[in-house]
């Protein structure tokens, strides 16, 4: 199956919901009762907590099925504060761990109408989520995380052991974590078929006294052992690592991986591990376009591991715009550097050092070409094994960047850099009023991923994430 077609596919079975047929059961901490029986449920009558429409009662140990949302169901939450005295401790079962499944054509819907706070007092673990439940919809909540009773390795939202779940349109704001073990915004593990679509998602880089420590391990979205996943328009800052695809183990494999289209800015800056917008380092077939990452230490990293299944394979790295990052733009990293057929292509970077590889003293499989290269400083363009080159010495040595149309180090001619406007001029006024002529990089790139969907893979597209100016990286515009 084409990779365009693939995840349009998966796009449309998690966001099923819209077409579901079921009841709309309505949820208000104001007004409600929960002793209103689901049949006789209305915005007249509605339950009271969260709780009632997931677990089909008061009590997360006592649930009632029947009487919780069912296949098909909408459960409508009214704007307010929500929080639920529940006894338990797990990093993998959420609070609100619906009693239910879904169907393929009726998922259950959980959707916040206005401003929905949900916080967890007393239980120790996610507060939403999936575990062991297919077909679920969480779309529109926010989690402040100073109001979470967390515990290690895990975070406040998680899809575990669970498949075709779709989480969009939350904002997770991270806190404080006073362990190094994975602190995360939102973790899939062992997930498949799963769109994670539409988030604002920050502050999980730890703080001490000031001092971002950033670990790596606080992240804002982490991958263990899932398949089929699709990131896309999502909104992440200030933490350790944006997006991580991480372990796999013996026998499972984590493939079909797509992040697109997704905004990662202030990932470090400052003292402290250096931390990356994308880290890819266990998965086979991953695709990563159109997203811009800026104002941090690296964008995108490469890493494999000594261990035979965690190293990438397949990966296409391709129209990213990469602005004003101190580390670099690319980072490879592995004492075994046994990734495999790595192209890095149609990029955009700007006003940072290209490529850091302290532990591999050259790239092996991994073919950057037809990107632009803008603002590189001095002779470093690339940095492998305690050796600087500049661009020129990059191509002689390792025979990249030279295929036809060949990289370039031009002057992008962006809309408005100081105000972060990272879009291409395409002539006069276009796409923005600041733009007097054509950007160079318009013809620079080779549509390898079929991005303007005519079937030809071939043919000329810009470099960076924005092919026709019109694009919104980030996050898009939520109509009710």
């Amino acid at each position: 199956m084409h990779w365009t077609r693939f995840v349009s596919v998966v796009a449309m079975l998690c966001a099923a919901a819209t077409a579901a047929s079921g009841a709309t059961l309505y949820v208000n901490a104001a007004t409600g009762n929960d002793a209103t029986p689901r049949a006789s449920n209305s915005a007249a009558s509605p339950w009271k907590t969260l709780g009632r429409a997931a677990w089909g009662s008061t009590s997360r140990e006592r649930p009632d099925r029947a009487e919780a949302a069912q296949p098909g169901d909408v459960v409508v939450v009214a704007a307010g504060t929500y929080d639920q005295a529940a006894q338990g401790k797990a990093r993998n079962q959420p609070l609100y761990n619906p009693v239910n499944n879904g169907t393929a054509e009726e998922p259950i819907t959980f959707r916040a109408e206005g401003r929905v706070e949900l916080r967890s007092s007393t239980y120790e673990g996610p507060v939403i989520g999936t575990f062991q439940r297919s077909f679920i919809v969480w779309d529109g909540f926010y989690i402040d995380e100073q109001y979470v009773h967390y515990t290690p390795d895990t975070g406040p939202v998680v899809v575990w052991d669970s498949n075709h779940v779709t989480v969009q349109n939350l904002e997770i704001s991270g806190t404080y974590a006073p362990y190094v073990d994975n602190h995360t915004g939102i973790r899939l593990e062992a997930a498949d078929d799963v769109l994670v679509r539409n988030n604002l998602v920050y502050g999980f880089g730890i703080t001490r006294g000031g001092r971002q420590e950033r670990s790596r391990n606080s992240t804002c979205i982490q991958l263990y052992y899932s398949n089929r996943i699709v990131i896309e328009h999502n909104e992440i800052r200030e933490c350790g690592s944006g997006v991580f695809v991480k372990d796999t183990r013996q026998g499972i494999t984590m493939e079909d991986i797509t992040i697109r289209l997704n905004l990662i800015y202030d990932m470090g800056k400052g003292p402290g591990p250096s931390a990356s917008g994308i880290i890819l380092q266990s998965v086979t077939r991953a695709r990563v376009y159109q997203n811009v990452i800026r104002d941090s230490d690296v964008g995108i990293e490469i890493e494999a591991t000594d261990r035979p299944l965690e190293r990438p394979v397949d990966v296409i790295v391709a129209n990213n715009t990469l602005y004003e990052l101190t580390d670099g733009a690319f980072r490879l990293r592995g004492a075994v550097p046994n990734w495999e057929k790595i192209r890095i292509v149609n990029n955009l970077t700007d006003r940072s050092v290209v490529l850091w590889g302290e532990d591999v003293p050259a790239p092996g499989d991994v073919a950057f070409e037809h990107n632009n290269y803008a603002g590189v400083p001095g002779r470093r363009f690339a940095y492998l094994k305690n050796v600087e080159y500049s661009f020129g010495d990059w191509r002689k040595t390792f025979k990249n960047d030279g295929a036809k149309p060949a990289s370039t180090t031009s002057d992008p001619r962006f809309v408005d850099a100081r105000a972060r406007d990272l879009r291409p001029c395409q002539g006069e006024a276009r796409p923005a009023d600041g733009c007097r002529s054509a950007s160079p990089v318009l013809e620079l790139g080779v549509d390898v991923l079929d991005l303007d969907g005519d079937g030809v893979e071939t043919n000329p597209i810009p470099a960076g994430a924005y092919l026709t100016g019109d694009e919104i990286v980030g996050r898009v515009p939520v109509q009710r």
